[in-house]
């Protein structure tokens, strides 16, 4: 009971001094706090969108294919009067012409679309360069590489500016080349374009942060290397990490030990990747601690300390002590609090507050805690 004792005693000085004092320590703690929180907000949100996002594609992807198994006399039926629609479009202005392609895009009928653009084709008339962006999208996350050559005839015809700043939607095709399977001819096809087209590369970084995911849960290791080289080369050629640091947050949370090995060599490797994934570290930690992923959360918490991120080893030392204080763990709480000290990573006062609360409500927890080993810090908790 001494060794309580003496974590006691020195959390309640750390406590008394906070309080006495609004320096050095609060402002450390409360830094802490904060840049935690937003930290999370802001990748819960990038984590809701993603998710929904997938969600949304699958879901339009099904319906799509629902409606076409189930109702192709209804389809049949509905066709459009290609003569009718010639005749009406002659006096159709731009604003007309975008509410009809909408109309068709909200019931995500590509049927009806494609007949449409071949009328425009017929008529030499486009709508707006937002629609032709809204129908390549659709037409290349469903995998409708006919759509898409057929937005390039118009265009070619119509539009030609807009072919050409959009690289004669090599981009858009390489998605549907990814979805049927081919991942190593898109990653080609999207490095090819990322290196020509500087105008976009946010485009294909937005279109490649959602095909990772699915890419990754494949467990395809000879896929998986080609998504780390094309990563790497990014990063080498235009120092751009954004697609390394959604790979390395897909292989932290996966399942599979040997993805998340990925992840921490990614990391060892990449000083700037280290500094990238600061702002991902409190969600995926989160996320971890949530399914109990222990030891990859330990693992994180080596690395950093390692390379001397001690405001970042916080968060994490923050998020594992509350999550043995839910568990009612005071042996593993008093460990933390004792192995911060040591290593001058401050916690917040809050911290030392539930430490506190939980050595005067409840005896000490006796079963064997599951060690981690490392070669420098002495991980007990």
């Amino acid at each position: 009971m001494s060794y309580y004792y003496e974590v006691f005693v020195h959390s309640l000085c750390l406590l008394k001094s906070s309080k006495q004092n609004n320096g050095t320590y609060k402002y450390r703690s409360s830094t802490i706090t904060s840049i935690r929180n937003k930290a999370m907000v802001v990748d819960f949100d990038v984590l809701d969108d993603f998710t929904t996002q997938l969600m949304q594609k699958k879901a339009n992807k099904w319906e799509s294919i629902k409606i076409r198994k189930q109702l192709p006399i209804t389809r049949q039926a509905n066709l459009i009067n290609t003569e009718v629609l010639k005749d009406s479009l002659i006096d159709t202005n731009i604003q007309e012409l975008n509410g009809i392609f909408e109309k068709y895009l909200d019931a995500n009928d590509q049927y009806k679309l494609f007949e449409l653009i071949q009328t425009c084709i017929d008529k030499k008339i486009s709508p707006s360069d937002i629609i032709l962006t809204n129908i390549l999208s659709m037409f290349a996350q469903t995998s409708n590489s006919d759509g898409i050559h057929k937005l390039h005839e118009l265009c070619s015809v119509v539009n030609p500016e807009f072919l050409k700043l959009n690289s004669n939607f090599k981009h858009y095709l390489a998605e549907t080349v990814w979805l049927k399977g081919n991942i190593s001819k898109a990653i080609e096809m999207f490095e090819d374009t990322y290196k020509e087209n500087h105008y976009l590369r946010r485009r294909i970084r937005l279109m490649l942060k959602y095909l990772l995911y699915e890419a990754v849960s494949k467990r395809s290791e000879a896929v998986l290397v080609n998504l780390v080289h094309f990563t790497e080369r990014l990063a080498k050629n235009y120092n751009d990490y954004y697609l390394m640091k959604c790979l390395w947050q897909v292989c932290f949370l996966s399942e599979w030990f040997s993805d998340q090995e990925i992840a921490f060599d990614l990391l060892e490797k990449n000083s700037n990747l280290r500094r990238a994934v600061i702002n991902q570290i409190p969600c995926v930690v989160s996320i971890s601690l949530k399914y109990h992923k222990i030891d990859a959360v330990y693992r994180l918490l080596e690395i950093l300390l390692k390379y001397e991120m001690k405001l970042q080893s916080s968060i994490i030392l923050v998020a594992l002590f509350d999550y043995r204080f839910k568990q009612g763990d005071l042996r593993s709480c008093c460990e933390i609090v004792k192995w911060s000290t040591q290593y001058k990573i401050m916690l917040p006062s809050i911290q030392h507050e539930k430490f506190l609360k939980l050595l005067l409500r409840e005896e000490p927890v006796s079963h064997k805690q599951k060690q981690m080993p490392s070669p420098v810090y002495e991980l007990r908790f």
